[in-house]
This record gives structure tokens, C-alpha cells and sequence, in this order.
């Protein structure tokens, strides 16, 4: 049984993106650390914040490898009070830590034509009721939401919601097009429909 994946964030509002896995990276590493340990727990507030903000699939784009272990599960190899918390270099670090800061940890070399993270953070939109179509209530889980693709084989849209890690809530649609491309979008930002009654789209998605 095929399923999408997507993978929510926060960008000008909110994006969205369809995805199926993709295989580990091969790159080659930029940083000194070539892996590290993150620990957490699927009930914590503060691990489900560095996944939502994409840091740990930052890290492992800089060809760092991410031993990612459940500290409910195990196996537990270093001596921590609290998550989330990151080994590195045999070194602890317990809480939460930033990508930036993470990638000073690692000794990531930058070069000058990397862009500034702050240039194009997104500024936060006031709360705006939404009234379009609510549709059916997902969960997210590590980032992601899945669903059977074999859902959308009649090229109807299907709408959902479903709440962030930091209370957000998001409204969105998917729609499998003629073409047998899979479609995606999200509750409207300010620039695009300022009555937060649409939905727009980012980018060209595909399975």
C-alpha cells in the first residue's frame, strides 16, 4: 500500500511538502564531527520543536550521521537526565539546541555564499480565524504526516487539519491532478490572500 508522506513547517504561514523516503546521503561531510547521538521522546515539546524545524535534517545534509534514539526504547549508551539531548564528540548536551548552534558544536566549515539564517525568516502572522473547508482531523508524528496515496485516485481534493508541536493549528488540502502528480497546499499567508480564506501552493509537488 503506497503512502504519502508530508512534511510540515513554517514558512511565511505554512508550507507543505509530499515526499516519499529518500535514501541516506552520501555527501560528504562538512563538519569536523562526522556523528553524533540525539536523544528524545515523542511526548517531549522541546524534541518535537527540533524536529519540526528541520534541524536534525540539516545536520545530516552537512553529511553529519544522526544516531536517533527514542529514550523510551533505547538503547540508551550515555549517562543523561533530560531530553532532548545531543552527544557529541563523546560530549554531552542536554535541552534544546538550535541548528546554528549544533553546527558551531560540529565544527561546520561556512562558506561566504551561505545565506544568512536570518535574511528570510518569516515574520509571524496575527491569528486570523480561518473559514475555508477544515476537513478531517491528522496527526502529525516526527514531522511528518502519512496517508494512502490510493485516497486521491478519483483527482478530488481531500482536506485536513492538524495542530504543530507549538499549538498551531494548519489547514490544508492534497489532490491527485490528471497527470498523476500529487498536489498540496496549505491555509493562505498575508501576500497571497489576505482574507485567509484560500489556500495556496508551494512549488511544483510530486510523489
Amino acid at each position: 500500500m503506497a503512502i504519502l508522506l508530508i512534511v510540515a513547517g513554517l514558512i511565511a504561514g505554512t508550507w507543505l511538502l509530499i515526499r516519499q523516503p529518500n535514501p541516506p546521503s552520501n555527501s560528504p561531510s562538512q563538519c569536523e564531527i562526522k556523528e553524533i547521538t540525539f536523544y528524545y521522546l515523542d511526548q517531549c515539546g522541546w524534541c518535537q520543536k527540533v524536529k519540526s524545524e528541520g534541524t536534525i535534517d540539516k545536520i545530516e545534509a552537512l553529511g553529519v550521521r544522526v544516531n536517533k534514539i527514542n529514550a523510551a526504547i533505547g538503547p540508551i549508551r550515555h549517562k543523561f537526565e533530560s531530553v532532548p539531548t545531543f552527544v557529541i564528540n563523546d560530549k554531552v548536551y542536554s535541552g534544546y539546541k538550535t541548528f546554528e548552534e549544533l553546527e558551531e558544536l560540529l565544527g561546520c566549515a561556512k562558506t561566504e555564499n551561505q545565506p544568512s539564517n536570518n535574511k528570510n525568516q518569516p515574520q509571524s502572522l496575527p491569528k486570523i480565524q480561518f473559514s475555508g473547508e477544515k476537513g478531517e482531523t491528522v496527526n502529525l508524528e516526527n514531522g511528518e504526516v502519512k496517508l494512502t496515496a490510493s485516497t486521491f485516485n478519483n483527482n478530488q481534493a481531500r482536506f485536513y487539519n492538524m495542530e504543530l508541536p507549538l499549538g498551531k493549528t494548519i489547514y490544508f488540502f492534497v489532490v491527485k491532478d490528471k497527470n498523476g502528480i500529487y498536489r498540496a497546499a496549505a491555509n493562505a499567508c498575508a501576500v497571497c490572500f489576505k482574507t485567509y480564506k484560500g489556500f495556496r501552493q508551494e512549488g511544483e509537488l510530486s510523489d
